[in-house]
């Protein structure tokens, strides 16, 4: 992810990180971005008769833009909490 990201001008320095979270965070409650609704479950391993629990995961797709250029991302979201990021493509700006 950090090469993805410096190839579009977004270091990981204080600046790119927090260009970053604005986005996600900006993104998180947009109901036109997302792609994917999925019910998963899953096993409490550590518990007596191990039951089985449940959440929603929602897939949200955006353009993140840096200085250079922009890649797609797609992010995975349960409710408020962010579970993964994955840069899907980039285009890098060369100015023209």
């Amino acid at each position: 992810m950090q090469i993805s990201l410096q190839k579009i001008g977004v270091h990981d320095n204080k600046v790119g990180r927090e260009a970053l979270i604005e986005h996600l965070e900006k993104i998180s409650n947009d109901q036109t971005n997302i792609i994917e609704v999925n019910m998963n479950i899953f096993t409490y391993k550590e518990l007596p008769n191990k039951p089985m629990g449940s959440y929603i995961s929602v897939t949200r797709e955006s353009f993140f833009m840096g200085p250079g250029g922009g890649v797609r991302l797609e992010s995975v979201w349960k409710g408020n909490e962010l579970l993964s990021v994955i840069i899907k493509e980039g285009k890098k700006h060369n100015g023209k």
